[in-house]
């Protein structure tokens, strides 16, 4: 890069490195609850809810005369989006895909007819929506931090029981289990992460390091445990790699960490064919 090695450069990667990092272990965490359920889109629906609230941020001294910080709004209203999913049962009028797609397309509406509006913060709107994964003010740092070292402690405290209630719903209700509750923490933990690693690294990354890893790691173990571990090394593995070759190659940032990402599914999807 205009003849600067990557290693002299280091001033200018470390701590955007350091947010890939982070926000490729949020997502590898919440990506094997996500593929699970069957869910996929539910990283592009935060996306969208999330880019909502920074455009109400954005909005709101125009209309209220506050200024919420448009970061936090965006954050909350995104997580919040997932926690909502959790209220839509399986087999009910209006199931859980089905909310995730009204939230995707809602959000995503909404927020490019108030952006109408804002036409003087476009800047800001394109920046606090689609981080590009080349810088990581401290603030943006923190979050991450924060979120990763939350969602890991929830997911250890209640890893086993998130599952029960994911994948047998009735049993866990028969036995006397707050299905609910749990499903509206799994979402809201879920929705944190990825708004969260949104605004650090950029929607296309997100959803990619969402799903890819943790539909390599099914494909390719059977413990959950194996599948966790594979979805965290490779979801790291992309995030360094990708940014990288970017730096070295001078190509797009989220879409070479998303490319590298892609390599996961080839060992799951060689043994798939060997078993078939």
């Amino acid at each position: 890069m205009n003849g600067i090695s990557f290693w002299e450069a280091s001033f200018l990667w470390r701590d955007p490195l350091i947010a890939v990092c982070l926000g490729a272990f949020l997502c590898s965490l919440a990506g094997v609850f996500v593929v699970l359920k069957r869910s996929a889109f539910v990283g592009a629906a935060v996306s969208q809810a999330a880019g909502l609230g920074v455009v109400l941020a954005l909005l709101a001294p125009h209309v209220i005369g506050l200024s919420p910080p448009p970061l936090a709004a965006g954050i909350l209203v995104g997580a919040s989006s997932a926690g909502l999913f959790s209220l839509s049962r399986k087999g009910g009028r209006v199931g859980v895909e089905s909310s995730i797609a009204l939230a995707y397309v809602i959000a995503g509406a909404a927020s490019l007819l108030l952006g109408v509006f804002l036409t003087h913060e476009y800047e800001a709107v394109h920046s606090l929506l689609f981080g590009d994964a080349v810088a990581a003010p401290p603030e943006e740092l923190l979050a991450l931090a924060v979120t990763a070292v939350g969602i890991a402690l929830i997911q250890l405290a209640f890893g086993r029981k998130l599952l029960f209630v994911s994948f047998d719903p009735e049993t866990a209700r028969a036995m006397g289990m707050a299905v609910r509750r749990y499903n509206a923490t799994l979402y809201f933990s879920i929705g944190l992460g990825l708004a969260v690693a949104t605004r650090a690294l950029g929607a296309l990354p997100v959803f990619a390091l969402t799903v890819i890893p943790a539909a390599g790691g099914l494909l390719l173990f059977d413990r959950l445990r194996a599948v966790f571990a594979f979805a965290i090394g490779t979801a790291l593995a992309s995030g360094v790699v990708g940014y990288y070759l970017s730096f070295v190659w001078e190509k797009p940032t989220g879409a070479m960490i998303v490319a590298c990402a892609a390599i996961a599914l080839v060992p799951g999807s060689v043994r798939s064919l060997l078993r078939r």
